[in-house]
């Protein structure tokens, strides 16, 4: 069920979903670089090098993913004008939504996603960071604030390590993040550990990057 859209700010990240006129669905990147009481210009970083937006005409349909401080928003809009500017940059102006359908908090909602982690380094460890390097460990879910991963290797709660994330197709994320919670599973072997961490210092660019591909993934699963 919808719900009223609460405020948004200029800089505010935005998805822009559209299918331009007989081309497959296409998901762009950008800012709320303006707006006022019935429209939003959207700043549209990677939009120069999408030749789909050239047929995009007046009133033509799209799907906005607004993320707010806390929450990310679906909402549906249309086009009321484009703009190019130097650098590849594409200004969109968009009806401004009234209603937008709650999709998760921004941080703590976590998913099962088809992920990777390596363990690069452990604080206070004597193991080289090259030996714990060479330990892979599944995913198990994530979230912006934090990732539960499944390995044998020994840790404990409050300990630090170096993670480097792949999240496929392209998001690669390397991160200092802190064990909160270690889990034995049920009938599973004693050496295995479900470890759950939560990220320390994720730059804005990485969290965004891990929450665009998270709103990917369940927009995906949402239309099957």
């Amino acid at each position: 069920m919808a719900d009223q859209l609460p405020d948004i700010a200029v800089q505010d990240h935005v998805v822009v979903e559209l299918a331009p006129n007989g081309q497959p669905p296409v998901a762009l990147r950008g800012r709320i670089g303006g707006l006022t009481d019935d429209a939003l210009w959207l700043t549209l970083s990677d939009g120069g090098a999408d030749p789909g937006l050239v047929s995009l005409t007046t009133g033509h349909p799209l799907r906005l993913m607004i993320q707010t401080p806390d929450r990310v928003w679906e909402a549906e809009s249309t086009l009321v004008a484009r703009r190019s500017r130097p650098g590849g940059q594409v200004l969109l102006l968009v009806k401004r939504p009234v209603a937008a359908l709650p999709i998760q908090r921004r941080r703590a909602h976590r998913m099962t996603v088809p992920a990777t982690v390596r363990l690069l380094s452990v604080t206070g460890r004597p193991d080289s960071p090259g030996e714990i390097g060479a330990v892979e460990a599944q995913v198990r879910n994530l979230s912006a604030g934090g990732v539960q991963i499944e390995t044998n290797v020994s840790l404990n709660v409050g300990e630090r390590a170096m993670l480097a994330l792949a999240l496929p197709p392209d998001v690669s994320v390397v991160a200092e993040a802190e064990v909160i919670r270690i889990e034995q599973p049920p009938g599973g072997p004693t050496s295995l550990r479900f470890v759950a961490f939560r990220f320390l210092g994720l730059t804005e660019q990485d969290e965004n990057r891990i929450v665009h591909r998270l709103f990917e993934i369940q927009r995906q699963r949402r239309a099957v």
